[in-house]
Parts: C-alpha cells; sequence; structure tokens
C-alpha cells in the first residue's frame, strides 16, 4: 500500500493534495481550514493478508518433530485475521491514546490560515522582499499573552469570520485586539521594548485589524500615528538589519501613503537622509526616497498657497515640482525585467469570478508577483499627488497667466495613472486567471488603490465611478468571503 500524506480534507474528497505548508491550496482556494499533515502513527502501513497470515502463523508452528499435517492443523486452528493484527501488536512502543489526541486548536488552524494567506515570502526569481516574511517566525517565538501574539490571532480569526460568516469568531477576534491593546500600552511607555522588531510588527498587524475590521480605507488605518512614532523612535539604524529592513519599508509606506491620503497639512517624518545612505539602485529604496521628496515639496507648496500672498513663491515652486515629476518618473528605469508590466488585451476567463463585466477591464496589466504590482501603485499613487499639488499651484496663480494648457496636460497625465491603477486590479483580485494565489491579501492592497482613485479631484468620472463600485464588491467580499472576485 502507498502512505497517503495528504490532509483530512483532500484526503475525505479523494483528491491529491499538494503538502503545502502549513495550508494546502485546494484549502486555500476553497476557504477551507487545513489540518495539515496527519499524526505519524497514522502512517503505519499494515501488512496485507499474505504476509500478514503467514507471519502469524509463524507464531504459532509446532515444534520441528510434528508432522506436517499437524502443523498444517496448528496453523489453520490458530490463524489470526490481518485486521486484527494491528499496528501495536507488531509495534509495542505505539499508545493507544495518541489516536485520541485533541485535534489543532481553532485560533491555531486560523493563524496558519492568516500566514498562507497574508504572508508573502521573498522572491528570488523576481527579486522582491515580500510582504512581512518575519511574521511567522516571531509568532512562533512570542510569548503567550505577548502584544505580537494577541495581535496575530486577532486579524486570523477577524479574516476567518469575513470567510466562514461566523459571528462568534468575530466576538473571538474582538477579545484578542483588546488584549493586544492593553500590552501595547506598556510596550510604548517602555522605550527599549518600543524599539523592538516585534512591537513595530504588532502595531502594523494592529493597523491591518482595523482594516478589515472596520471598514477603513487601506491608508487610514488608526495606527498610523503609532507606527510613526516607532519608526523615529528606533532611527536609521533600523534599516542596517533585513528583519529591520523588511518592516521599515512597510510601515514607512503606510505612513507615507496615509498623509497622500488625508491631503492635509502634516508634518513629514525625517527620513529622506535615511534613504540616502542605501544603495540607489536598490528598487524600493529609491521608491522610498521619491516618496519622501514628493512628499516633502507638496508639503511645501501647500504652505505657499495658505499663506497670504503666495504668487510670489508659486513660480519657483511649479518649477521645482515639474523638476521632481521628471526625476522621480525615471524609477522605472532602474527596474529588472522581472518587475516590468505587461499589457495583456486577452482578458483570461475566470468561472469562479462573480464580477460584472463592466468592473473588469478590457486591456489589464500583468505583474509577476502582486507585490510588485502593489509597489508600482505605489509609485503612481506619489506621482498622482504630486500632479494634484501641481494642479492646485497652476489655479493659484493670477488670471493673467494663461495656465490652461499646463493644467489640460496635468489632468491627462492623472488620468493615464490613475487607469494605469485600476487596470491592475483584476490581477489583485485574482480573477485574470493568471495568478491565483493570496486573493484576501490583494483585495487589500486593491482597496487602498481604488479607494485613492475614488476621490481624486483629477480622475475622470468614469474612472471614480468604477473605484467606488470595486470598493464595495471588496467590502462585501470581506463581509462574505473574504475575497472579490
Amino acid at each position: 500500500m502507498v502512505k497517503v500524506r495528504g490532509c483530512d480534507s483532500c484526503r475525505s474528497s479523494r483528491v491529491k493534495c499538494d503538502n503545502q505548508r502549513p495550508i494546502c491550496g485546494r484549502c486555500s482556494r476553497l476557504q477551507r481550514p487545513c489540518t495539515g499533515y496527519r499524526d505519524p502513527t497514522d502512517l503505519i502501513i499494515v501488512q496485507d493478508e499474505t504476509q500478514s497470515g503467514r507471519a502469524s502463523s509463524a507464531q504459532e508452528r509446532s515444534p520441528r518433530s510434528a508432522t506436517i499435517a499437524d502443523r498444517e492443523s496448528v496453523s489453520r486452528s490458530r490463524y489470526v485475521p490481518p485486521q486484527h493484527y494491528t499496528a501495536c501488536q507488531k509495534l509495542p512502543w505505539m499508545r493507544s491514546d495518541l489516536a485520541n489526541e485533541p485535534r489543532p486548536r481553532l485560533h491555531d488552524i486560523a493563524v496558519s490560515r492568516f500566514f498562507a494567506h497574508y504572508v508573502l515570502y521573498p522572491n528570488r526569481h523576481v527579486g522582491d522582499d515580500g510582504y512581512l516574511p518575519d511574521l511567522p517566525y516571531f509568532y512562533s517565538r512570542s510569548s503567550d499573552g505577548s502584544t505580537l501574539q494577541s495581535a496575530v490571532r486577532a486579524c486570523a480569526l477577524a479574516s476567518f469570520a469575513n470567510a466562514s460568516r461566523q459571528c462568534e469568531l468575530s466576538v473571538r477576534a474582538c477579545r484578542a485586539y483588546g488584549r493586544a491593546l492593553e500590552t501595547l500600552k506598556g510596550n510604548i511607555l517602555d522605550t527599549a521594548v518600543m524599539k523592538r522588531d516585534d512591537t513595530l510588527m504588532s502595531v502594523l498587524v494592529l493597523d491591518f485589524y482595523a482594516v478589515l475590521t472596520d471598514k477603513t480605507p487601506a491608508f487610514l488605518g488608526p495606527h498610523s500615528t503609532a507606527i510613526a512614532a516607532i519608526l523615529q523612535a528606533r532611527g536609521n539604524q533600523q534599516i542596517r538589519t533585513t528583519v529591520g529592513w523588511n518592516l521599515f519599508r512597510v510601515a514607512h509606506r503606510r505612513v507615507q501613503h496615509r498623509k497622500m491620503f488625508m491631503r492635509a497639512l502634516s508634518q513629514p517624518i525625517e527620513t529622506l537622509s535615511w534613504f540616502e545612505d542605501t544603495a540607489p539602485s536598490h528598487i524600493e529604496a529609491r521608491l522610498g526616497y521619491n516618496g519622501c521628496r514628493i512628499i516633502n515639496a507638496c508639503q511645501r507648496a501647500k504652505d505657499i498657497l495658505a499663506s497670504e500672498d503666495p504668487t510670489s513663491d508659486l513660480v519657483n515652486m511649479i518649477e521645482e515640482l515639474h523638476t521632481i515629476a521628471i526625476e522621480t518618473s525615471a524609477w522605472t528605469d532602474l527596474l529588472p525585467e522581472s518587475w516590468l508590466p505587461w499589457t495583456s488585451s486577452d482578458m483570461p476567463h475566470d468561472p469562479e469570478s462573480t464580477l460584472p463585466d463592466d468592473l473588469i477591464p478590457r486591456t489589464n496589466i500583468q505583474y509577476s508577483d502582486i507585490w510588485i504590482a502593489n509597489t508600482w501603485n505605489c509609485h503612481r499613487t506619489y506621482q498622482v499627488h504630486l500632479h494634484e499639488t501641481l494642479f492646485e499651484c497652476y489655479s493659484a496663480l493670477p488670471s493673467t497667466t494663461p495656465p490652461s494648457s499646463a493644467q489640460d496636460k496635468i489632468r491627462d497625465a492623472v488620468r493615464r495613472l490613475t487607469n494605469d491603477m485600476l487596470d491592475s486590479i483584476p490581477l489583485l483580485l485574482g480573477v485574470n486567471g493568471e495568478m491565483q494565489y493570496h486573493p484576501e491579501l490583494g483585495s487589500y492592497y486593491a482597496f487602498g488603490v481604488i479607494d485613492y482613485v475614488g476621490k481624486s479631484v483629477l480622475a475622470g468620472e468614469e474612472q471614480r465611478e468604477m473605484a467606488r463600485r470595486l470598493g464595495g464588491r471588496i467590502l462585501e467580499g470581506w463581509k462574505g468571503r473574504g475575497e472579490v472576485r
């Protein structure tokens, strides 16, 4: 007989299990809890009838002096059926109580599912660093009742509740969230603890929980202020280690996007010099550097617009913004071929998709990975923010200056950028038939993008309407199956 190592769900359905860890691909696609591998003792294979009968007969054989007929008679009278010749008789060290061991706890199943759906490990083939790849390791090393443990369980149970529509799981998630907030207060008050990697990771997960449960726009997480304070306290040394860099690039992007989304005056984090110390050819470091330049320049432009006589400084500010727009748009020249998008005019048909045809672009942009798609949309968001500020500066010029042609070019540029952002949504939601993994994380990325497009004053009315409708479908998915397809 062949050893079967599949999970319970795949074995009960008599289908082949791909044995992925910590949750197999079939259970991930069908939103089913995956109990993982069976206990090793269940894989003991009992011999077939011939071998079992031969072994049992051998144990009951008569002495050598007996006749052949006597030995056959004894063998037939003492024959033990193979189904009664259990593995415990052959392996006395096996205990019968192993089969009665408790099944994995619910929060363990939810956490395994959460890691499978929301953690992106580094993809060395295309050269991206993933999304919170160190979270499973830190969770496994966290102590009972720690902030990180409670935060991860809150997110995991909330995501599981959205997928299974179980109110009990939502209540348990809310309680875990409350425990995480209580322990986080003590961590923030202790400077040494606040600077630790697991503290920043905990706040990122808590902010993620708020987006999943409160349906807050992805750029408006309620913990962004705490994230900014922790980043400032950790200083530029945090980007010197692999774990510190992985946390910083995700946290810094979250804070920067909040500033752009608010479209209001706010004090930027002094991180521009930090990026100058990194390798200029590093893709995400260069993107972070460009984002700091854009946000700082837009901040100064808003200060000028808020002054009593902005005319004298506006012309110089407009020239500076144009220069930054040209220099930061050159970020795409640094990208390797694996990071470059390609256009697919024929949308692959996904029979499981429930999105209306008018919400699926005819021409969609493909990427090698959803984190690469998210990084491209981050670059486009920076550019849209810069062009919107530039448009405001042109609008504030005296009426004697004819800025209409420049404003038309800015409006066209914004609509091209927002159109590219919307064209990436099918891939993020997993409806293009080519990237079927991480649909929940993709919907999280997509929600932030379309919420920003829906509120852009320079985007086309058709683009804003599509963004609003897609946002509504994502919210429905989070309330239902946990994904939108």
